[in-house]
């Protein structure tokens, strides 16, 4: 579980650094080169680019032992997908976005499958709603902030 201050710590440093790319794209050398990585329309239209690491060393012990899948959107199909959003509201110190929720599950290791990340989060996040498990919390603009709902037991996990 998440204690709110990495929770909080994480958030500020994503603050910072969306802070630093809004100052970069004043510069207009540098908006058309942002504009290429987001899309023109501010929704990130291309998928960021995959980074590849060289594999581990590993030992023959390690070899031998099967290592635990990865958290992804594979695993169990919208089922494992629904857990983590639930997982990531339920650790939550307050209301998050479809957005943040998206971004949090990345941050801990769950690879997508949809190429829209935030739809398929939304249909999670709906789906729970229609089970009296997640709600809005309030709204800005077009932008929901959800949370889990105040509910007696814990089904979310037991499906």
């Amino acid at each position: 579980m998440t204690s709110t201050s990495d929770i909080k710590s994480t958030i500020k440093a994503r603050i910072r650094k969306l802070e630093q790319i809004s100052a970069l794209a004043d510069d207009p050398e540098t908006e058309s080169l942002l504009r290429e990585l987001f899309g023109s329309n501010g929704n990130g239209s291309k998928p960021a680019p995959i980074k590849t690491a060289e594999p581990p060393i590993r030992t023959p012990d390690e070899q031998n032992s099967v290592p635990p899948p990865p958290i992804n959107g594979n695993g169990n199909g919208r089922g494992q997908l629904k857990k983590m959003v639930f997982q990531v509201l339920e650790d939550a110190p307050g209301p998050l976005t479809t957005e943040t929720v998206a971004s949090l599950m990345e941050s801990e290791g769950f690879r997508f499958t949809s190429q829209r990340p935030t739809v398929a989060v939304n249909e999670a996040l709906n789906a729970w709603q229609r089970e009296g498990l997640a709600q809005v919390h309030h709204t800005e603009g077009r932008t929901q902030f959800w949370v889990k709902s105040p509910v007696q037991g814990d089904s979310a996990g037991n499906e």
